[in-house]
């Protein structure tokens, strides 16, 4: 990537220089006598810009124009509120490429290698509110088929779009838990910064997906998020001392060696087929829910007991 190097080396070093004069102007006659030199140094960020286009279409580069902006035109952009919402960015693209090359996941663990292949390089700034040009690089692959990037950013940016839990919901199973976690916490740093995001995924000068977040759109999606949870059932079979059992109440308390106990809900055919005793020990069957409220982190864990054989 020596190319797209040096290209965005003297984008940066061109803005630079025109910032430098901008700064100076402080009369009429201070802008009409630089004029020129700002008309010839926009004109070479305009060339460079159209190489960098070229270099990245011929070394399998994509380029994604991320812009943040204000509703109430505040020129402030508070250095938290850019981190938390470019890193968050980030973290997003990180966790759903994971997903789609080694499967849903709960936790975000990626490895180095998917590390890599995610990571969004700082390119330069650009005017409107505050923009910045990132690179990746992206393989292209024959016949019009998608890279696993490819199908990484169109989730991003469909799970971003989506505005009812149904929808969130659904990608949780596609994705896995650590997906919408990280759209959740992405959503929540631009919802305490007051932000909006315009973000542009181009490709060989082209623009592949757009997306426009305004404030209302963050809080719609914010929103949509806490309605959602995820829900995990396991059967599991263990060897314990039932200790407390109410058929009216449907409860149970079972003491587990070496584990935390277990209390939970008894089935309706518990105590029916035969007469329970207390102590005893039993093994158990029974399932176990695991609820994730994606907005906070928070589990509950349910227990369902199914049978009880004495030992």
């Amino acid at each position: 990537m020596s190319a797209i190097t040096d290209i965005l080396e003297m984008i940066r070093d061109t803005d630079s220089v025109i910032r430098r004069l901008e700064a100076e102007i402080k009369t009429p006659q201070d802008a009409e006598d630089l004029a020129l030199n700002l008309a010839s140094l926009q004109k070479r960020r305009n060339y460079l810009k159209r190489d960098l286009e070229q270099a990245t279409a011929r070394q399998q580069v994509d380029i994604c124009r991320f812009r943040l902006f204000s509703d109430n035109n505040s020129a402030e952009f508070p250095a938290s509120g850019l981190t938390a919402a470019l890193g968050g960015f980030q973290s997003l693209l990180t966790s759903v490429l994971d997903a789609i090359k080694n499967g849903p996941k709960q936790r975000l663990r990626p490895d180095a290698s998917i590390v890599a292949e995610s990571r969004l390089n700082f390119g330069y700034t650009f005017a409107g509110s505050l923009g910045i040009v990132l690179t990746i690089s992206n393989e292209r692959l024959l016949l019009g088929f998608k890279s696993h990037l490819d199908r990484a950013v169109d989730s991003v940016f469909e799970m971003a779009e989506s505005r009812d839990s149904e929808h969130i919901a659904g990608f949780s199973k596609q994705l896995g838990g650590a997906s919408v976690r990280c759209l959740s916490k992405w959503v929540d740093s631009l919802s305490e910064w007051e932000l909006g995001t315009d973000i542009e995924w181009c490709r060989d000068r082209e623009s592949r997906r757009r997306l426009v977040l305004q404030t209302p759109d963050v809080a719609a999606l914010k929103q949509a998020i806490a309605k959602t949870s995820d829900k995990e059932e396991k059967t599991l079979e263990c060897e314990g001392t039932l200790v407390g059992c109410d058929v009216d109440t449907k409860k149970f308390h079972m003491q587990i060696p070496d584990s935390d106990d277990l209390l939970g809900d008894i089935s309706e055919t518990i105590g029916k087929e035969h007469t329970l005793e207390l102590p005893k020990k039993y093994r158990a069957k029974f399932r176990r829910t695991i609820t994730t409220h994606f907005a906070t982190e928070a589990e509950q864990i349910r227990y369902l007991l199914l049978s009880l054989d004495p030992l």
